[in-house]
């Protein structure tokens, strides 16, 4: 795909999802630290913290983990939805699943990959799908 391809099919979704993860704050959704951009070769990639227990189905394969830990974890979860869903306008994920949940160091987890998120107009009852994936 040529440069000024890439530009056009990719940047309006990709800078989408900048825009909407830079205005997040949420203990249990993921904070975007900037961008980086490849310019000769037309890609760039979001920059996030790492978090050292990878994904919650690796995490979960483990068997590290307790009772109390999965019901701390599905807490964690709820809590990101809940503060997600009640954003005005509220946000749609779009793509929960274990591959999009991080555990943190502490055993937190955390709401992440927002390229299939949408935003819900709640006076029109309509549904805008931004798709950046």
């Amino acid at each position: 795909m040529e440069k000024s391809e890439w530009v056009a099919f990719y940047s309006k979704p990709f800078a989408y999802e900048v825009g909407l993860l830079n205005d997040l704050s949420h203990d249990n959704v993921v904070k975007i630290l900037g961008f980086v951009e490849d310019v000769n070769n037309g890609v760039v990639w979001m920059v996030f913290r790492w978090e050292n227990n990878g994904n919650l189905r690796e995490f979960v394969r483990s068997e590290n983990w307790e009772l109390p830990e999965r019901i701390s974890l599905i807490n964690d979860v709820a809590k990101g939805l809940s503060y997600l869903h009640g954003r005005n306008p509220p946000i749609c994920h779009g793509d929960l699943k274990s591959l999009n949940i991080l555990v943190n160091s502490e055993n937190r987890a955390i709401i992440t990959d927002f390229g299939s998120a949408r935003t819900v107009d709640s006076t029109i009852k309509d549904v805008h799908v931004h798709n950046a994936t």
